[in-house]
């Protein structure tokens, strides 16, 4: 399968609608490597899934917030949460500089340490009026989620070994965050509308069976979601590495342009 990266767009105005079909296309042309370097962490997510839910449950009350539930949960995550960063950065370079090393090359590289800090500082940070205010924060939540957005850059910028300042990533993204945002959106529809279907199939008539039917429905939605929560991961990359090329070119990352491992 071919890669087909399309060339650097240049400074100006970023096509939204485009951005986002041709970032899904990317990763549906380039599937092999997708499933290549997708392949351990979606089985990561799955196996941390089933272990949370044998911990936690999988009833109503397993959806209940409690500061211990949400530390108990994030440290058991940290195994995923690593394979997401290998992912994610292998992605990155796949898409910028047409590598094509497998996801467990370079593991303890310091790109991948920045990168996972990043990811915890984008991610983490802004739920934390949810933990001072429970539930009723998450206005300030969804506030905080679109402020950090224009740091994003940060994240294609270390992986490509070219990492920029929180300042100068929210810099360089000045009147692009509208445009960021809305592929983004763009780009999570259809990963919201399939999750939804497959929650509708796995769960329906769950009320009989009992908690043992419960775990193994909620262990199957857990394998299926993490496929297509993947594909949803891997078109986000692609646009968020689109932007990066189109803001900071692609002479940044690699000097003399792509470069193909075998």
């Amino acid at each position: 399968m071919t890669t087909e990266v399309p060339p650097p767009a240049g400074k100006g105005i970023i096509p939204v609608g485009r951005t986002a079909i041709e970032s899904y296309r990317f990763v549906f042309i380039n599937l092999d490597r997708f499933l290549a370097l997708g392949w351990a962490p979606m089985m990561a997510i799955v196996a941390t899934n089933a272990v949370i839910l044998a911990i936690m449950g999988a009833g109503p009350e397993s959806m209940e917030f409690s500061l211990a539930r949400f530390v108990a949960i994030k440290l058991i995550s940290l195994p995923s949460y690593a394979m997401y960063v290998l992912f994610a950065v292998r992605w990155h370079r796949f898409y910028l500089l047409e590598e094509r090393h497998g996801v467990f090359t370079e593991v303890i590289a310091v790109r991948n340490w920045r990168f996972l800090g990043y990811v915890l500082l984008l991610t983490l940070a802004p739920g934390v009026p949810n933990l001072i205010f429970g539930p009723s924060g998450w206005p300030i939540v969804l506030v905080l989620y679109f402020i950090f957005l224009r740091f994003s850059l940060v994240l294609p910028s270390a992986a490509v070994d070219r990492p920029l300042g929180l300042g100068e990533a929210w810099r360089n993204m000045r009147g692009y965050i509208v445009p960021y945002f809305a592929v983004f959106i763009l780009i999570s529809i259809p990963a919201g509308i399939v999750s939804g279907i497959v929650s509708m199939v796995v769960f329906s008539g769950m009320s009989a069976g009992g908690y043992e039917v419960a775990f193994e429905r909620a262990v199957v939605h857990s394998g299926i979601t993490a496929i297509f929560t993947f594909l949803f991961t891997a078109a986000g990359i692609t646009g968020l590495s689109t932007f990066y090329r189109h803001i900071i070119g692609m002479d940044a990352p690699g000097k003399g342009g792509p470069t193909t491992v075998p």
